[in-house]
C-alpha cells in the first residue's frame, strides 16, 4: 500500500484509492498506536471507532474493509513493511524529476526519511528506535517571494498575485477600453507587487529520523528538508528545496545536487 502524507490518502499498490486516513487526535494517540504494534486492531479511546493495523492487511483486505465500513480507521508504523509513506512532490516544470519520483513510488522504492520538528515528535521517534540527526533549521533570510493584491473593480473581490508576468497582463487588460472584449476584467492593484522574506520555521532546530536498521551508503528520499537549500528562479524569486534525495553515510545525510529545473515562460 501507498500512503501519501501530504494528502493523507491511502492507495493500493496499483493505485486504487482506499480512503483518506487522517485523525485530528493522531498526536494524542501516538503512544497508543505504538503500543498496538503487535495487534491487528484496537478500539479508539476517543471515538470508539475500530482502528485496523495495516501491517496485517493485504491491499485487497484494506480496500474491502473501507468499502464495507466507510468509518473504519487504519494505522501503520514504520515497522509495517507493506506500507510505503511518500510525500507527493508538487507539480512543477521539471521534466527529468519524474525519473526520481519513480524511485520512491516504483516497484523497488527507496527508503523515505521523515523529519521531526517538535520535541514531542522527537521523543516519540527516539522511544521507537529511530536515530535522531539534529540540524539547525534554515532561517529563510536568503529566500525571496513576490506578492501583490489586486481588486476586481466590478465586484470588489480581492485576489493575490505572486507573478510579475501576471501583474503585467492584469495591467494591460485593465488599460483596454473594454477589458471584456479581450477576455478579462478591469482590476486595480491595492498593494503593488513587492518582494518579501517568507516567515521562518516555528522551531530553530529539527531532526531527521533515521531508521535504526538503515544500512550505510543508502540512497533515501528526504520528504522535509530542514536546511535552507535555496533555488533561484526568474523575477528575483528564491525558494527553498522542500524535499530531495540524499545518501545516508552512516553519520550524515549528503544531499544529491539539485538538478537545474526547466522553467517555461
Amino acid at each position: 500500500m501507498i500512503y501519501v502524507t501530504e494528502t493523507k490518502r491511502l492507495y493500493t499498490d496499483d493505485g486504487q484509492f482506499i480512503k483518506e486516513v487522517h485523525c485530528p487526535l493522531a498526536t494524542q494517540l501516538a503512544r497508543t498506536v505504538s503500543a498496538a504494534e503487535p495487534d491487528r486492531s484496537f478500539r479508539c479511546m476517543h471515538c470508539r471507532t475500530e482502528v485496523k493495523n495495516l501491517a496485517y492487511l493485504s491491499d485487497e483486505q484494506a480496500l474491502s474493509s473501507a468499502k464495507q465500513n466507510p468509518s473504519v480507521c487504519f494505522f501503520a508504523t514504520q515497522a509495517a513493511q507493506n506500507v510505503i509513506h511518500i510525500n507527493t512532490p508538487r507539480q512543477g516544470f521539471c521534466f527529468r524529476r519524474q525519473a526520481h519520483r519513480d524511485k520512491v513510488q516504483g516497484p523497488s522504492p527507496i527508503p523515505v526519511v521523515r523529519t521531526a520538528r517538535t520535541l514531542e515528535e522527537m521523543n516519540f521517534a527516539a522511544a521507537n528506535g529511530f536515530r535522531l540527526l539534529f540540524q539547525q533549521a534554515g532561517s529563510g533570510r536568503r529566500l525571496r517571494r513576490s506578492l501583490g493584491i489586486y481588486r476586481t473593480t466590478e465586484t470588489g473581490e480581492l485576489h493575490l498575485c505572486n507573478d510579475y508576468r501576471k501583474a503585467h497582463d492584469i495591467a494591460w487588460v485593465s488599460a483596454q477600453p473594454d477589458p471584456k472584449e479581450v477576455g478579462g476584467e478591469h482590476c486595480e492593484f491595492v498593494i503593488p507587487m513587492f518582494q518579501f522574506i517568507p516567515q521562518g520555521p516555528a522551531s530553530p532546530v529539527a531532526a531527521y529520523l533515521i531508521p535504526e536498521d538503515l544500512p550505510d551508503n543508502t540512497e533515501v528520499f528526504v520528504e522535509d528538508v530542514i536546511e535552507d537549500k535555496v533555488k533561484a528562479y526568474p523575477q528575483g524569486t528564491r525558494v527553498r528545496t522542500e524535499y530531495w534525495f540524499a545518501t545516508w553515510t552512516g553519520q550524515d545525510l549528503v544531499f544529491a545536487p539539485e538538478e537545474r529545473e526547466m522553467v517555461l515562460g
